[in-house]
């Protein structure tokens, strides 16, 4: 019988007793589980002057393996796991009375079992992100020649699937089960190549003609009536709500006013890695058009709102600061004249201002407020207060220049979902 190919068992021998002049005492003991077969000696007891050696996988199928005159043998690992059978004869020469006599021995039983965890090596691997963000490893790849004297039956790996939250070093761990359920496991570290995007909006009007609002601002009627949106930070770009945007697939749509009202659009880009980011940005269109055939445009002047010719839009918004469509107010006009609020006072001083400003209001109702600061692009760059204002109480708000360059900001206040607005310069 051919050995095993690494000592991965143990052998158990049995011992019977047999009387007469046979062999006796045998260990070790009959049916005994062995996890060291390359360790087995069989002993017995007899008075013997050599002795046959046999075994074999049934009791009928016996083998001499070896003669003997000593009383124990180192045997040879078994191969395979089961149970084996082994005798031991007395071979008497010399003797007077028994000269050439062999006294056959009783059969006894020891069974092969592995117990003994396979050998489990792995190694560090390096994955790229696919276009749609994952990236797969096998048992394979981290392998790294595990083995097991009885065969290996199942290599496991995890986690096997990574995603753009994983860039960077990732620990796995290899599990090698061998085929008599042995099991044994090794660590690795696979590192996932890819990065998150980062998405941006730029907003530019169609014409650069001055309205004295935001760019995020439309006014029908009067200056630029459509804006591009461009989005950057990846490969692929999809706008939601595709609603009012030229194309909802590309990089830079165009958002043209029909309608006084508020848009929202987030866009979400993907890069070549297949990882997502998201950028929103609020339109607001507000209707400027008045006259009997909406020919002529709104604008207040000194707190009220007249309507005049576009061409003498420009005078009044350079000259006089005036503002197109409305008195303060931003959202929609929705048919009818502004009124005048909830604010019974909204101001910031000192304005223009190098490093500070206080901005003031005071509400007539008990309700939720709102101010933030917004820049040139519409982007939000401080929220001085959220919550609710109580009913003529005076509240004075800190906006410190920090970092903020010069430039024109609006501070815009909502009470109740109204909205006020408020011119803010920082100097250089």
């Amino acid at each position: 019988m051919a050995p095993p190919p690494t000592p991965n068992i143990t052998l158990v021998g049995a011992a019977a007793t047999r009387q007469g002049s046979s062999a006796t005492n045998v260990a070790p003991a009959d049916g005994y589980a062995a996890t060291q077969p390359e360790n087995l000696t069989l002993r017995w007891n007899g008075s013997a002057s050599r002795y046959n050696v046999f075994v074999g996988t049934s009791p009928q199928e016996l083998e001499m393996v070896a003669t003997t005159p000593e009383i124990s043998l180192l045997l040879a690992a078994q191969a395979e796991l089961k149970t084996y059978y082994w005798r031991v004869d007395a071979l008497y020469d010399g003797d007077e009375i028994r000269d050439g006599e062999t006294v056959t021995g009783e059969i006894w039983s020891f069974t092969t079992v592995d117990n003994v965890p396979p050998v489990a090596l792995a190694k560090d691997v390096t994955v790229t992100l696919d276009a749609s963000g994952q990236a797969r490893i096998s048992a394979s790849d981290v392998d790294n020649g595990s083995s097991d004297a009885y065969g290996i039956a199942s290599v496991e790996v995890s986690p096997a699937v990574f995603t753009c939250a994983n860039p960077g070093p990732n620990p796995v761990t290899l599990t090698v089960t061998d085929k008599n359920g042995n099991s044994a496991t090794a660590t690795a570290t696979v590192t996932v190549l890819g990065s998150l995007p980062t998405a941006a909006i730029t907003v530019t009007p169609a014409t650069p003609i001055y309205t004295g609002g935001v760019p995020t601002t439309l006014y029908l009627g009067y200056g630029p009536q459509s804006i591009t949106l461009t989005a950057t930070g990846g490969q692929r770009y999809q706008w939601s709500p595709a609603a009012g945007l030229s194309d909802a697939s590309a990089a830079a749509p165009v958002f043209t006013a029909a309608t006084p009202g508020t848009y929202a659009y987030t866009v979400t880009v993907t890069n070549e890695y297949g990882c997502t980011a998201t950028a929103a940005v609020t339109l607001r269109v507000l209707d400027a058009r008045c006259g009997n055939k909406n020919d002529k445009v709104l604008i207040c002047h000194n707190g009220k709102l007249l309507c005049v010719d576009a061409s003498a839009v420009a005078a009044h918004l350079t000259n006089h600061q005036d503002q197109l469509a409305t008195c303060g107010f931003t959202p929609m006009r929705e048919g009818k004249t502004a009124g005048s609020g909830l604010a019974t006072s909204f101001d910031a001083y000192p304005n223009p201002f190098a490093e500070r400003t206080t901005i003031s209001f005071r509400s007539q109702l008990t309700t939720a407020a709102r101010v933030q600061v917004f820049n040139a692009l519409g982007q939000t760059v401080a929220t001085l207060f959220d919550a609710p204002a109580a009913a003529g109480q005076l509240y004075q708000l800190t906006l410190d220049r920090k970092t903020l360059p010069a430039g024109l900001y609006t501070c815009r206040l909502v009470l109740h979902g109204q909205v006020q607005t408020q011119k803010l310069m920082i100097e250089k």
